[in-house]
């Protein structure tokens, strides 16, 4: 039988306050990423799909040097605010609002010094007015001085329309991680008012590094 849990507990959201000035950026709707307006959004670029294994060896599924993943489970979120009403499945992952707000926060644990290459997202989606989508945020502080964060989109990547099971990627395009001053997280976004319920989950996030740019 599937595990199912409901709570009525979130986690405030960080001040999204302040901006540091990147190139090919933007300002991010709050309706959209779930920030204030001056959250830095950087623009995807093209390149390969993230590595696929492969059962067969000496083809994709050989590992690459300096390759690493890093994962969020949908049951690991928790809401941008409180209150925040959600299900989850715990066997798959699957995590759902039920409430208003629709937004939802996880860390991602990225080791120091590494290029994040890709972002990826396993949903469902049976919702053709309402979506969901994993965006990579990158939250940093000065080093020993007080500050606001700045913070910064790395991703997104989304539903379209509404395909059932779906997975889907984005390539990332950034410096070199920095854990002694950033944390990162990813954001779950469902549709306005939780209006996709049970038929728009979250099941996984992925996120692929690399050593080397």
């Amino acid at each position: 039988m599937n595990s199912w849990r409901k709570v009525q507990t979130g986690l405030v959201s960080v001040a999204l306050s302040s901006a540091v000035g990147v190139v090919a950026a933007q300002a991010a709707p709050d309706s959209w990423h779930g920030g204030g307006d001056d959250v830095i959004v950087l623009e995807s670029v093209g390149g390969d799909p993230d590595f696929i294994g492969s059962d067969a060896p000496g083809e994709r599924g050989t590992l690459p040097t300096g390759v690493g993943w890093a994962h969020v489970f949908g049951y690991e979120l928790r809401g941008r605010t409180a209150p925040y009403e959600y299900a989850a499945i715990t066997d798959s992952g699957a995590h759902w609002c039920t409430g208003s707000e629709r937004f939802a926060d996880a860390r991602v644990d990225v080791p120091h010094n590494v290029y994040i290459t890709h972002l990826r997202l396993w949903a469902y989606d049976n919702a053709a007015g309402h979506d969901v989508a994993a965006i990579l945020f990158r939250s940093c502080l000065p080093t020993v001085d007080p500050g606001d964060p700045q913070n910064t989109i790395l991703g997104m990547v989304s539903s379209s329309g509404s395909p059932g099971d779906f997975t889907n990627y984005v390539n990332i395009s950034a410096e070199p991680t920095n854990t002694n001053l950033c944390s990162y997280f990813i954001r779950a976004r469902f549709g306005t008012g939780c209006g996709g319920g049970g038929e728009t989950t979250f099941r996984r996030a992925r996120i692929q590094y690399s050593t080397s740019p």
